[in-house]
């Protein structure tokens, strides 16, 4: 739901499960139980398939931007795929986060050592794709 519609906040979560597995889900108690106001809210959200769909359909799309930005970089980081809304980077990953830190775009980096080299980037507006995309593409040809 947080991806769908930004409802982190209500804490409503889907899960697919059978066996062992939902065995285990449904044994947990969640220490904030759902109130009636999110449990509707959320019913009702799921209930318009078609909004549904515009809504997947809108944030893959985004999602899609993000990667195709940072396509015009692969021959300097290295692009995980990913069937989120994020997408993460090494290499030069933490080169470019200063940069595009400095110009106003931020990911999110890790202080493990294990991943020093990872920068996750968020979906963001698509107002923003061509400057993202610009910044990212200017980045790139200073390391040529």
């Amino acid at each position: 739901m947080s991806k769908v519609y930004g409802l982190a906040g209500l804490r409503i979560g889907i899960v697919i499960a059978k066996g062992k597995t939902y065995d285990t889900i449904t044994r947990i108690n969640h220490p904030y139980p759902l109130n009636s106001l999110t449990l509707n809210l959320g019913s009702e959200l799921l209930s318009d398939d078609k909004q549904l769909d515009e809504w997947f359909d809108y944030q893959k799309q985004l999602q899609q931007s993000l990667v195709d930005a940072f396509e015009t970089v692969r021959r300097h980081i290295k692009i995980k795929p990913s069937h989120t809304n994020f997408v993460y980077y090494g290499d030069k990953a933490r080169e470019l986060y200063e940069y595009l830190y400095k110009n106003g775009y931020r990911g999110r980096v890790y202080d493990e050592e294990n991943l020093r080299n990872v920068v996750r980037y968020s979906i963001i507006d698509e107002d923003e794709y061509p400057k993202l995309k610009e910044l990212i593409t200017e980045w790139g040809k200073s390391h040529d």
